[in-house]
């Protein structure tokens, strides 16, 4: 585990981290929960879902051990708190002290955050306010982020590795501890990180989340047959006597436009060629997490969406769920499809 070197000390500590949670566009992803666990023994200590802007809260208190006094050179990660803060347009080039575990060779990347989660580039001419800095070592993963309040201008920021006793960093050490964060959201991959949080602190974690691309493809004759996608999620079953002639048949992620409120997160396909229709209905079967169905879509009766000209609507037919996250109808023509 991290920051092992040293005397340890255990003492009920809070904790606050906060953050964004966004697609790689930038969009707010809503309801994203956010998980942080016990280190080691990996029980939950809090968790929260993200607001309609992407932003999440988390307060939890934990008596985990926290801290390394006096650290030898190399050994654990530490973040130390930016110098000069706050800092002037005339002290412009910030400093961020840190140490590196002795297992990671390649230096750590750093990534610089404004209050709202939006990146800023080293270099650029910045506002007046308060800013987040990011260190992460990709090959742990870790990563830890402090805030500093720059009074603006143009912005030079330098990492710092520290060896040994460094005075910067003793203080930081004393609050620290690295704890496992998980944040998942439906339809994309999920995010496993050890995160370096300290007590009494301000403490973000701003994540950008990868979708998981659904996209299958077959040709299926007059005999029949499945078409699924690489990661097992939508699988459609065509009957014999369905399809006239073989046909190059498609099924690929797609995105809601219209913001319907009862879809489930992650399931919207379309299914190509558009308009194609069968001689005898085709089955389709999505699968999904429980993080997957909306609030609002809870204590409804679940069914097949169709999107036309007119906007969403339920298909006709008898809807199975044969466990908990398997849904299954019948279909009778390719065009944008969900579960809701």
């Amino acid at each position: 585990m991290l920051l092992t070197s040293g005397a340890v000390r255990a003492q009920q500590s809070t904790y606050t981290l906060t953050g964004i949670i966004a697609n790689e566009e930038g969009a707010p992803l809503y309801e994203a929960q956010v998980a942080v666990f016990a280190p080691g023994e990996g029980a939950l200590l809090a968790y929260a879902y993200t607001d309609s802007s992407g932003q999440y809260t988390l307060d939890f208190s934990t008596g985990v051990s926290t801290g390394v006094e006096a650290p030898e050179a190399g050994q654990g990660f530490a973040l130390g708190p930016a110098y000069p803060n706050p800092a002037t347009a005339a002290q412009a080039r910030v400093r961020i002290p840190y140490s590196q575990p002795d297992h990671l060779r390649t230096p750590p990347e750093l990534h610089l955050f404004d209050v709202l989660g939006r990146r800023v580039n080293p270099g650029e001419v910045l506002a007046a306010g308060v800013y987040f800095y990011r260190v992460r070592f990709a090959g742990g993963p870790l990563s830890a982020a402090r805030r500093f309040v720059f009074e603006g201008g143009r912005l030079s920021v330098e990492l710092e590795r520290v060896e040994g006793r460094a005075t910067p960093l003793r203080a930081a050490l004393s609050a620290q501890a690295a704890f496992p964060v998980v944040i998942a959201y439906p339809g994309y991959y999920e995010y496993r990180e050890e995160v370096l949080l300290e007590a009494g602190a301000a403490n973000r974690l701003d994540v950008s989340l990868a979708p998981v691309r659904i996209f299958g493809q077959a040709t299926i004759g007059p005999e029949g047959g499945t078409l699924a996608d690489t990661t097992g999620r939508v699988i459609l079953e065509i009957p014999p006597g369905a399809l006239a002639a073989p046909t190059d048949l498609v099924v690929r992620s797609a995105v809601d436009t219209t913001d319907n409120p009862w879809l489930f997160k992650g399931t919207v396909i379309d299914l190509e060629p558009d308009g194609l229709t069968f001689a005898t209905p085709a089955t389709l079967t999505f699968h999904y997490d429980s993080l997957a169905v909306p609030y609002l879509a809870a204590d409804k009766p679940f069914a097949i969406l169709t999107e036309d000209s007119t906007g969403w609507r339920p298909l006709d037919g008898e809807v199975t769920v044969s466990e908990p996250g398997t849904l299954s109808g019948p279909i009778e023509h390719f065009s944008r499809k969900a579960a809701g």
